[in-house]
């Protein structure tokens, strides 16, 4: 018989509440269970087996998901690259072969993504009717402020790819992302929380996660290992060239994954194309991912001016080589 996991990395499934209801009725019935004592006729040894077996269910220390749901439901906002450009395939190879050589981690249990915002929590409104007004209202805020500024969304510009300490330690690939995401959240915030009293936060759009465990942080080998697989797997040259699309994705969170390198059931509510991936070359000149950018800015002003000064230095040089041989031709001509 075939596994439920057909693959390492499988997609969590839920199991309907009808199922588990009905599997609880059968074994209600028998949920103590004692042997024959050792003088009926059913035992054919004289080992004592007078012992009481509680085969009840382990009582559950809160809601199960499907209940919470009934009061509260979340959602994440991301801006993931298209599943079918190179640069999304390539993470998944990456993935996959992480798996199977290294083992899982936490990155595995989402797809390749840019988180914009924390998760949002909104709870059901007291109205029967319009009890999930506020999940409406979130659908509508983002795709017309997609709309509003989409001409203005580029693609993330790449910094790098390595290792960071903080949060947790982690492989990651830095980026820079332009303000339109910030006017995007800003926007959406101005509307939930006016009509629902919710906040978003802002996440700092600079770093796409490749590996990282909150558990059991990786260690440093471990990490070493992780970014030489990363080089020779990952296409970053088509982030580097702006040639990945990217779309911005507003999903519920069904299901939460328990199990490292098992991905999250989420529902996808909305998906939308901000950057087409078309552009060939890149507005800027990609930076050391270990170097701030405020001080990359700084170096450059510096290199500037002192071009500009030895520039100056050596025309005063020429200036004084010329003045004097002009003086020479006129003493000569005197």
């Amino acid at each position: 018989m075939a596994s439920t996991f057909d693959s390492p990395r499988t997609t969590f499934r839920a199991i309907g509440d009808a199922s588990g209801n009905a599997s609880r009725r059968s074994t209600s019935s028998m949920s103590t269970f004692q042997l024959p004592s050792p003088g009926s006729k059913e035992t054919s040894t004289n080992l004592d087996f007078n012992t009481n077996f509680d085969l009840s269910f382990a009582q559950q220390s809160g809601p199960t998901p499907y209940a919470l749901r009934e009061h509260q439901r979340r959602f994440a906002l991301f801006l993931e690259p298209c599943s079918n450009s190179r640069f999304y395939s390539s993470i998944e190879k990456f993935n996959d072969k992480v798996f199977r050589t290294l083992g899982p981690n936490q990155a595995q249990n989402y797809t390749p993504h840019i988180s914009i915002i924390d998760s949002l929590v909104l709870t059901r409104g007291e109205e029967w009717e319009n009890r999930w007004e506020a999940v409406q209202d979130l659908q509508d805020t983002v795709e017309e402020t997609i709309r509003d500024l989409a001409p203005q969304m580029q693609s993330p510009i790449f910094e790098g790819l390595g290792i960071v300490d903080k949060p947790e330690k982690a492989l990651v690939i830095g980026l820079r992302s332009s303000d339109s995401y910030n006017e995007l959240v800003r926007r959406l915030n101005r509307t939930m929380y006016d009509k629902h009293r919710v906040k978003a936060n802002m996440r700092p759009m600079n770093r796409l996660h490749l590996a990282y465990d909150k558990h059991h942080p990786l260690n440093d080998d471990k990490l070493a290992q992780l970014q030489e697989m990363a080089n020779e797997t990952i296409a970053a040259e088509d982030l580097v060239w702006h040639r990945v699309p990217f779309d911005i994705v507003l999903y519920e969170v069904m299901l939460e994954s328990q199990v490292t390198g098992v991905r999250h059931q989420m529902a996808e509510l909305g998906r939308w194309r901000v950057v087409d991936g078309v552009s060939k070359l890149p507005t800027a000149t990609p930076t050391n991912f270990f170097m701030p950018a405020s001080i990359v800015g700084t170096i450059k002003v510096m290199m500037t001016r002192w071009k500009l000064q030895s520039g100056k230095k050596r025309l005063r040089k020429e200036w004084k080589a010329i003045d004097t041989r002009l003086q020479s031709k006129l003493l000569t001509a005197v």
